[in-house]
């Protein structure tokens, strides 16, 4: 018979004594525990001590099992002394104390063969460190211990912990093979696949997944939003002009249903984030798409206005720096003067390469006079945007290759 009041301090123990509520000892072997249990249950049936019952049945269900047996006994003898390891653990991890946090956990280790987050914590500190080898050694330690249906889960936390350390290229080929070996949640292994093609700015990728993700018009839900932010992107960065309306036209249609001012303002800082990455890359015209995004949600922002306003011209820049590099019948000696101009003057880093084929564009053309100056004409009637941009510059350069060209050459050019 159990004491008066046995159920009630197993209540407030942090770990049940199943040995004591079935009236053994640990050295008990099954056919024991076996016996024990059903005398427990003839002595508080389920119908008179429903509480007692369920307490003895817990017990029972774990000491039967010897895997889960073997898991209890360590957490009997060593639960507390773990619980105040694995504290000391985060604590190291969390001030950098690395060296010591590996120590901490090797130790909770070797008292818990079986501790899953030991083996993950370590895991995920060796990837901090970029040790790509002992992070896959101590993961597939840790999956060694799962039960085969929760294997499916760690291959998630595995990429998410690959991409949030930055390791895209190791997560896009670990992703690749998760997607072979489970292939009934392509849909999921999609969506972590969304972070690694962006930052691998893999946009053809990128919009190849996001197009599938997005939920056709009657399925849209407000938190697809953020899923379009990313198809956004892709559109941008590949020059799909058709799609991108149809893209910001839908994003406005979810914005309309998010009434909630948090999100709405949380939203907000995401638009004007990606406004201030395109504009520092001199897009002005992609920044714009965020910034009429966000006045979407309030269209009497005063900051955002002003943000607007500033961006107007810039755009009108953009879009014929855009137009003018394309130009087949334009030399390319006032593309690379064009861009040039348009970099300095909006402070922002040229593209890798640029500088190298300036100069040699410049030396390759130093003595096409008439050439440049009917090129410099073209930009004054064809792109006036580009031109008042930079009106003295341009200027300056049609008097010098103009110079030395006879008064039939100077007619040529009207």
């Amino acid at each position: 018979m159990f004491k008066k009041g046995v159920f009630d301090r197993q209540k407030r123990n942090r770990l049940e004594d199943y040995y004591k509520i079935l009236g053994t000892t640990a050295k008990a072997g099954p056919e024991k525990i076996k016996e024990r249990y059903f005398e427990k249950v003839r002595a508080f049936p389920p119908e008179t001590h429903p509480e007692e019952f369920q307490q003895i049945r817990k017990a029972y269900e774990t000491l039967k099992n010897p895997d889960e047996r073997r898991k209890y006994d360590v957490l009997r003898k060593f639960g507390p002394k773990i619980e105040k390891e694995m504290n000391n653990a985060m604590i190291q991890v969390m001030t950098g104390d690395d060296k010591r946090a590996h120590q901490t956990l090797s130790k909770i280790i070797e008292m818990d063969p079986d501790n899953i987050q030991g083996y993950l914590i370590k895991a995920e500190l060796y990837l901090a460190q970029g040790k790509l080898t002992d992070f896959e050694k101590y993961f597939q330690k840790a999956i060694e211990k799962l039960n085969p249906e929760d294997c499916e889960d760690f291959s998630f936390l595995k990429l998410k912990l690959l991409v949030d350390h930055g390791f895209l290229e190791v997560a896009l080929k670990e992703m690749i093979r998760s997607k072979v070996q489970y292939p009934a949640s392509t849909t999921q292994f999609d969506q972590i696949a969304i972070p690694i093609y962006k930052g691998l700015r893999d946009y053809e990728n990128l919009w190849q997944v996001t197009s599938k993700l997005v939920p056709p018009i009657k399925e849209s839900e407000p938190d697809h939003i953020y899923l379009m932010i990313d198809w956004l992107i892709a559109g941008l960065e590949l020059e799909k002009k058709t799609e991108i309306n149809h893209i910001i036209s839908r994003m406005k249609k979810l914005l309309r249903l998010i009434e909630d001012q948090e999100e709405q303002a949380y939203l907000t800082s995401v638009f004007v984030d990606e406004y201030g990455a395109y504009h520092d890359a001199g897009r002005f015209e992609d920044a714009m798409a965020f910034i009429e995004l966000a006045l979407f949600i309030d269209k009497n922002d005063r900051d955002l206005q002003a943000l607007k306003k500033e961006l107007v011209p810039l755009v009108a820049l953009d879009s014929g720096i855009r137009r003018l590099d394309r130009d087949c019948y334009l030399i390319p000696y006032v593309k690379v003067v064009a861009l040039k101009h348009f970099y300095e003057s909006c402070d922002v880093e040229p593209e890798e390469g640029f500088s190298e084929d300036y100069y040699q564009t410049i030396a390759e053309y130093k003595d096409c006079n008439e050439e440049i100056a009917w090129a410099i004409m073209q930009i004054k009637k064809r792109y006036p945007a580009v031109y008042k941009a930079f009106q003295s510059e341009w200027e300056t350069l049609f008097a010098k290759h103009t110079a030395g060209l006879n008064r039939e050459a100077k007619r040529s050019l009207r």
